[in-house]
């Protein structure tokens, strides 16, 4: 018989289901971590130096040498806990959002500077932006997020429409 009580079952799907959410979106899979921990660290739950130490230790533990890719895996699976203990999977998926949102983002700031974007091409690449979920911006310590985008956008002078 296995000796785990329901309860951490419960936290163990919990962290399973956290993960199938960023894993969902894998191109932004990074991003979405690299939130995550911007806001645990934002919100006062950890520090960047006490995650690298735990990362640190745990390659000790687990025997696993010290380079980029193994301190990315252990990382990302830390991240993977620390979330589902601090988030609810709507705060999750917010995190998922802002960072489609930023990468919608990006990719609208390069179709709006490329000299040779058509109106119609950008017209679609805004459209794609705004199609993204708002999000809640206190929850990312953003005061007026989107409003901040808007003067870089606007400053392009083949949009005096936005």
């Amino acid at each position: 018989m296995v000796d785990v009580s329901t309860e951490q079952l419960i936290q163990w799907m919990h962290i399973a289901r956290v993960q199938q959410h960023i894993l969902a979106h894998a191109h932004l899979a990074e991003a979405t971590r690299g939130l995550l921990i911007r806001t645990l660290v934002e919100r006062g739950l950890v520090t960047s130096s006490w995650l690298e130490s735990a990362v640190q230790k745990a390659l000790q533990v687990l025997g696993l040498p010290d380079e980029p890719e193994h301190r990315q895996q252990v990382s990302a699976a830390f991240t993977g806990i620390l979330a589902a203990r601090a988030f609810s999977e709507k705060e999750i998926q917010d995190h998922i959002h802002l960072a489609q949102k930023l990468e919608r983002f990006q990719i609208l700031h390069r179709m709006v500077n490329a000299e040779r974007a058509t109106s119609t091409e950008i017209q679609q690449a805004l459209k794609e932006f705004c199609a993204v979920p708002p999000k809640r911006d206190w929850l990312f310590g953003i005061q007026g997020g989107a409003d901040r985008r808007r003067p870089v956008l606007t400053q392009a002078q083949r949009l005096p429409w936005l």
